[in-house]
């Protein structure tokens, strides 16, 4: 499941609320600040919504069914694509022409056109289609028949590939497995995309689906920058919990975790898997190129401290210096 769509709780500071976290809070948290534990990160992007698509596509029809709104017709790109995106996140109707008029001059779309031209450039079918669909899809996500398409093509890859159609082959699986864990006093929910259960072997394999832009072999600098490790040791640290939810015995080994990467641009999936190396360095921290991420432990402990001191615009460590910070030079040469 990619790592934006994974549930965002919308636990608040309201009284009674307690903090919990998922694998993407715990990131946004490390990588934009503490603020993000009361502000939903947004999620947007194509990126975001072919991830999803793709995921329910392969693993849970029933999500598909429920949860989009199929417009046959295209997104309108370019500048007119940014006009449309504006007047679709703050107008519940569809401006007027010297409203839009207005926002083009605002955001210095088409400057240096006359107005009758600018009119012109909005004043189309797919300008005013595409909001009216965004409209009617109300809660349901928005795809176009080009979405569509391009998901149908790359979950049919991912089934009949050599690299990854045994994955989908197997009987005794469980997709879209969710789990809730205590870590260090909090909560900390997932969904495993898939738990291979292997009777034969006496195995259980977790596996988590992403979908990108980028090449396969950029995967590991991803895995580092969305902080992946994240989400393989909490996973991986849930195992007991699922164990018991679905009586697997005793004897049956839990397998290094595995991703199952493709590109919508290469169409070739890959599968990285995890060693135990990563388990705990995903808990505890580790340091690369002279640079120190921090693990899951920390970062929850981070994230009580906030929570209880009510203070979300800075790093804890911030305000316990008194707002004194040193540049460390340990990266650098001299």
């Amino acid at each position: 499941m990619n790592e934006e769509m994974e549930e965002l709780f919308k636990d608040s500071l309201n009284e009674g609320k307690k903090l919990s976290l998922s694998y993407s809070r715990l990131s946004a948290f490390d990588t934009k600040g503490p603020n993000v534990l009361i502000n939903r990160p947004k999620l947007d992007g194509i990126g975001i919504k072919m991830g999803s698509l793709i995921d329910d596509l392969l693993l849970d029809k029933e999500a598909y069914n429920k949860k989009y709104y199929k417009f046959d017709g295209t997104k309108p790109t370019a500048t007119l694509g940014k006009l449309c995106d504006i007047v679709i996140k703050n107008f519940v109707e569809i401006p007027d022409t010297a409203k839009l008029l207005q926002i083009c001059k605002v955001n210095k779309f088409w400057k240096v056109q006359s107005e009758e031209n600018v009119i012109k450039n909005f004043d189309k079918d797919e300008f005013y289609d595409y909001i009216k669909a965004y409209h009617k899809s109300k809660d349901q996500i928005l795809i176009t028949s080009e979405d569509l398409q391009k998901a149908i093509q790359i979950r049919d890859v991912l089934l009949t590939h050599p690299h990854s159609k045994s994955i989908f082959k197997e009987k005794n699986y469980i997709y879209q497995c969710p789990f809730i864990d205590f870590i260090n006093g909090v909560r900390v929910r997932g969904i495993i995309d898939i738990v291979i259960i292997d009777d034969k072997n006496k195995t259980v394999q977790l596996i988590d689906l992403k979908t990108g832009a980028p090449a396969a072999l950029e995967f590991a600098y991803n895995f580092y920058k969305h902080r992946y490790y994240f989400q393989s040791g909490i996973y991986q640290n849930a195992y007991p919990i699922i164990k018991e939810e679905y009586n697997i015995p005793d004897d049956y080994e839990l397998l290094p975790f595995q991703f199952l990467y493709i590109s919508r641009g290469e169409r070739i999936p890959v599968i990285y898997e995890i060693d135990k190396k990563w388990e705990k360095a995903s808990f505890h921290g580790f340091t690369k190129n002279n640079y120190t991420y921090r693990g899951v432990i920390e970062l929850i402990e981070d994230a009580k401290w906030h929570w209880k001191n009510k203070v979300f615009d800075l790093p804890r460590e911030v305000y316990e210096n008194n707002g004194k910070m040193v540049l460390t030079s340990n990266q650098i040469v001299v």
